[in-house]
């Protein structure tokens, strides 16, 4: 009976519980390790690998790029394979470079003594960002060929691997972090699988380079690196903004609580919205290539996320005080006070990022980009004038969420605006 009721769905509505089946299942379990983490880590703990680990995207998009938004636009199969063997042999050059460039600055720089950095923590971070390239071309790729259950699973295997590994790795006399080591495994773990997924469907995926249709691709979709690798730049720095800031002028103990409200105020985020955005980008560029518009697929879809958002932000916002201490420790009842500051800003990404990718779709690159650099700096001055103005937390939180909600609302009308190509007079 359920076969039946699931046959008749449309092949858009598949991919989409699909992915937010799997999605959930992914979010699900870290969520359920929470508790243990929590008790076994203290905030300055959580605070330390934070710090460290937010490193990592920007590595990550500056290796690769940003080569593998490319793999979904590419005119044909052998494109996109020739995208994915660029992507790996840049970012094997470059993280192979700033790994050694990075231990030689840490080792040599004492200013680095005073944050207790070990510089084998560069080589950590950028074996990690190499696991994540290949997680994010396996994603794309997986997005190209309509291949969502892979994508699915694909996300259940990365928080598996790396919540148990977290946790096993809590007592690791290795350089003394289990949560930085347990994401180094977890990844790597996760990484392996892509790989062999890849290899199963295509086994020439990794066959022999051919210079010339390298060289052609770069080329051709250079327009990645030079618009939407700044892009995403300014977005990673804009997003680690609060990590630095709250840093420096706050102790790492208000970091961890600020962290740990971020990651649970970001499940919901991920379970629908990253599903929904998955597939409907692979659908709206289809209608957007056939017809120049998915405005129509975009209202559609807007008006009922907005409702579930509305409904479900607001049930989480009176529960936070309460939720935390009860399913993180008494010691974590600050780190709901503060999700309680931040639930509108999460509210307003949870909207915006269902849809996003229409500025990709309808080449609205440079766009995108001034709406980075608006968002970063606005979360920045934020940032700023509650931590050296009022010197207090809370203000400073409060500062960041209204600059970040009017951000995620101009992202919103700019996406509308350009879900239907422009008609030249």
């Amino acid at each position: 009976m359920i076969n039946l009721k699931f046959n008749k769905f449309s092949p858009f509505e598949k991919n989409f519980y699909t992915l937010t089946i799997g999605t959930t299942l992914a979010q699900a379990i870290p969520f359920a390790f929470y508790p243990i983490l929590s008790r076994i880590y203290n905030p300055e703990e959580f605070g330390f690998f934070y710090g460290v680990i937010s490193i990592v995207p920007i590595l990550t998009i500056l290796s690769s790029g940003m080569f593998e938004h490319a793999i979904l636009v590419a005119e044909n199969d052998r494109e996109s394979n020739a995208i994915i063997k660029l992507i790996l042999i840049r970012s094997i050059i470059l993280l192979v470079l700033f790994s050694i460039l990075g231990y030689a600055f840490i080792t040599i720089c004492d200013l680095f003594d005073d944050f207790k950095i070990n510089p084998y923590w560069i080589i950590i971070t950028c074996s990690i960002s190499f696991f994540t390239i290949i997680y994010n071309v396996f994603n794309e790729w997986s997005i190209r060929i309509i291949q969502f259950k892979n994508l699915a699973l694909n996300k259940i295997y990365n928080s598996s691997f790396t919540s148990f590994s977290k946790i096993l790795f809590k007592y690791c006399s290795f350089l003394n972090n289990g949560l930085i080591i347990g994401e180094f495994i977890g990844k790597f773990l996760t990484a392996l699988i892509c790989l062999i997924s890849m290899l199963k469907f295509n086994k020439s995926l990794f066959g022999s380079i051919n210079k010339q249709i390298t060289i052609y691709v770069y080329k051709k979709y250079k327009k990645f690196p030079k618009f939407m690798m700044p892009d995403q730049l300014i977005n990673t720095i804009g997003g680690s903004a609060h990590v630095y800031i709250i840093g420096i002028y706050f102790t790492a103990s208000e970091l961890g609580f600020l962290s740990m409200a971020l990651s649970l105020l970001t499940v919901p985020v991920t379970v629908i919205s990253s599903s929904l955005k998955d597939v409907f980008r692979q659908k709206a560029n289809e209608l957007y290539i056939e017809s120049g518009s998915c405005r129509e697929l975009y209202v559609k879809l807007l008006k009922p996320i907005f409702a579930i958002g509305l409904i479900l932000f607001t049930i989480l916002y009176f529960s936070f005080p309460i939720a935390f201490p009860f399913f993180l420790g008494e010691k974590w009842l600050a780190a709901g006070n503060y999700a309680q500051i931040l639930t509108p800003m999460f509210f307003l990404n949870f909207v915006s990022m269902s849809l996003g990718g229409v500025l990709i779709i309808s080449n609205q690159i440079k766009v995108s980009l001034y709406w980075q650099v608006f968002n970063v700096a606005t979360t920045v001055i934020s940032l700023l004038i509650g931590s050296i103005y009022f010197n207090d937390i809370f203000y400073t939180l409060i500062f960041f969420t209204i600059a970040k909600s009017i951000s995620y609302i101009i992202y919103i009308l700019l996406s509308y605006s350009f879900s239907k190509k422009k008609i030249e007079a």
